[in-house]
């Protein structure tokens, strides 16, 4: 994410617990195992995801594949819902746009991509 793109500190908190409840609702336990993949695969903390959207999407992608999009939509569902996040669309927006229309055709047709 480019540096003007960078959410605020106060905001990180709120973008955390968003993704954290999203993951939740897959299971209990997986928030643990994404950020344990983010450390692994690409060299940051948890505390990091806000400032590395890009890397964290990616790591989605490596760990579910096109399972992954139906937990990209739930997290943008739950950040455009959360009205005390600053920049909440700007930051939808980037997590929609790793998205690709492969996935969305694959996501529909019923492939899994775990």
């Amino acid at each position: 994410m480019e540096p003007s793109a960078q959410i605020t500190k106060d905001s990180n908190a709120l973008l955390l617990d968003c993704i954290e409840k999203s993951l939740k609702q897959v299971s209990s336990g997986m928030p643990q195992v994404v950020y344990w993949k983010c450390e692994q695969m690409k060299k940051f903390p948890k505390d990091q995801i806000p400032n590395r959207l890009e890397d964290f999407v990616e790591v989605l992608d490596s760990l579910f594949g096109n399972g992954g999009l139906s937990i990209k939509r739930s997290i943008v569902r739950e950040i455009r819902s959360n009205s005390d996040l600053p920049q909440a669309d700007e930051i939808a927006n980037l997590i929609t746009a790793s998205m690709t229309s492969r996935q969305i055709r694959s996501s529909k047709s019923g492939e899994r991509g775990i």
